[in-house]
């Protein structure tokens, strides 16, 4: 029986006997950390069952889902700074932002493996770059949840501190609400906090909607008169994070 093992793209030939051999030769060598194992749209837990489920087929295909171990803070970030948008656009008017798919294995399990000192180095990386971008500084600290299914997510205390205020929820629940995207949606302060912090004000396909939330616009007024940013209605262009570059 030929087994061809999908590995992002790059194709392994091997046979039935040799599938696990094959693998952790492959992931062994390229300093890989094997995340799924899927055969016709299942995920497979062990190489047993896997076995079991193509026995008596031929031709096959197994599709491997795999990341770097990456024990280098700097390299890392050297990855990170790669990422279109997500945290590379956190500023006054976007407090909070993820990596672009929410939840990204080749960060968070390379992050999770490193130090405090290490994890230091990656959030002032982030704060330096940013600072440069922006023109001004935002202290950058990054939420670990607690449950393996939650998000991730990069944030300024400092201004999260000052949404939790003005919308009237403790800081801990703050985050809470925003590492889990599918919970608590039936508080109507959630999404008003969603808004805020992720800066959706200043997507255009959000502008008409918000611009008649009476509540939300309060809110994004009193928000911005403690950070020091603009009202909406003086800001001309709307679009995207139009206000990431206004000067402190």
């Amino acid at each position: 029986m030929s087994i061809t093992i999908d590995i992002n793209g790059v194709q392994l030939k091997s046979t039935k006997e040799n599938l696990q051999d094959t693998i952790t030769h492959y992931i062994t060598n390229y300093n890989l950390i094997l995340k799924d194992i899927i055969f016709a749209g299942k995920k497979f837990e062990n190489y047993t069952s896997l076995i079991d489920e193509i026995r008596y087929q031929n031709n096959v295909i197994v599709y491997l889902t795999v990341y770097p171990i990456i024990t280098d803070p700097y390299l890392l970030f050297y990855k990170l700074k790669k990422e279109t948008g997500g945290w590379q656009d956190i500023s006054k008017s976007k407090p909070v932002a993820t990596l672009n798919s929410g939840f990204n294995e080749w960060f968070t399990y390379n992050y999770n493996n490193f130090s405090s000192k290490q994890k230091d180095i990656i959030k002032n990386l982030i704060t330096m770059f940013l600072a440069k971008k922006n023109g001004y500084v935002i202290n950058i600290d990054i939420y670990e949840p607690s449950e393996t299914q939650n998000q991730y997510f990069f944030f300024s205390q400092e201004l999260l501190e000052i949404a939790s205020k003005i919308i009237d929820l403790p800081i801990n629940l703050v985050k809470e609400y925003i590492t889990n995207p599918y919970k608590y949606n039936d508080d109507p302060k959630k999404m008003l906090l969603i808004y805020l912090v992720f800066g959706d004000y200043y997507k255009s396909y959000f502008t008409d909607e918000l611009t008649k939330n009476d509540e939300f616009m309060k809110l994004l007024h009193t928000y911005n008169n403690e950070v020091g940013l603009s009202n909406p209605e003086l800001i001309n262009d709307l679009v995207g994070s139009s206000i990431n570059n206004q000067k402190n």
